[in-house]
């Protein structure tokens, strides 16, 4: 684990409905403070993520159950399942959307241009929006937008999950894009894991040549993430998830 510190970050949910002009309920901006504390997260902290985590989990189990013939596909069956020759060529599709942004944006590093766009929203936020958007959080926006990629200093070039996910987002959770699924289920457990609050996964900077989520830099944290460890980590740590396709049983 790691010090985590208080920061105010732009929340890619708020921003991207801002950018395009849509009324979201939330205060105009980008302000979405992070908990700072402890090199954990607290047991209350944990038990709000995780619920908050299985809320999400739930919704996207019952749109694949209606998706595979009523057959709910399970959190913990996705990412330790071991990948295959469908996923492999998924992981090929997505890889053709991570490449499509047609703008280079120069950075000097991933951390460096993430500090210059939680400084840049500071500055949005207290001006209401009525300040035009700096370099930075300019490239956040077109990011989000899938209209540019970062190229850092040391030639490694990177893009947000949320741009991707989004060219395969059906209802509640990814398509059927299997190594989407995977990415997706170990950043829930990711959320768990950490004590992330808000109203949606956090957005994650993925090489764009790779998609690796074993170095993956979480905007939340602000820092690099082995997803797939993390997820490990969670399910020996964490209680487990629960059974929405008996729970779901049950109610009927």
């Amino acid at each position: 684990m790691y010090q985590r510190r208080s920061a105010i970050a732009p929340d890619p949910g708020a921003l991207r409905d801002e950018r395009h002009g849509r009324s979201t309920g939330r205060r105009r901006g980008c302000r979405a403070p992070r908990h700072a504390g402890s090199s954990s997260p607290s047991p209350k902290q944990r038990a709000h993520s995780a619920a908050n985590a299985k809320a999400l989990v739930a919704r996207r189990d019952r749109f694949w159950a209606a998706q595979e013939g009523g057959r709910a596909v399970k959190l913990d069956d996705i990412w330790k399942s071991p990948s295959n020759a469908v996923e492999d060529f998924d992981r090929t599709m997505a890889l053709r959307v991570a490449n499509v942004g047609p703008e280079a944006v120069s950075v000097e590093s991933v951390e460096r241009w993430y500090e210059d766009v939680n400084r840049e929203a500071e500055a949005y936020n207290e001006a209401h929006g009525e300040v035009e958007t700096g370099p930075a959080l300019a490239a956040w926006f077109r990011l989000l937008d899938g209209e540019a990629f970062l190229r850092a200093a040391d030639g490694t070039e990177w893009v947000l999950s949320i741009a991707v996910f989004d060219h395969d987002m059906q209802g509640g959770g990814p398509g059927d894009n299997r190594f989407l699924q995977r990415l997706h289920a170990l950043m829930v457990e990711h959320r768990a894991l950490m004590g992330h609050s808000g109203s949606g996964l956090e957005a994650m900077v993925l090489r764009r040549d790779s998609l690796d989520y074993r170095r993956a830099w979480c905007t939340s944290c602000e820092a690099w993430r082995d997803l797939r460890a993390d997820a490990e980590e969670a399910d020996r740590t964490l209680e487990p998830w629960p059974d929405i396709e008996g729970e779901e049983e049950d109610a009927r």
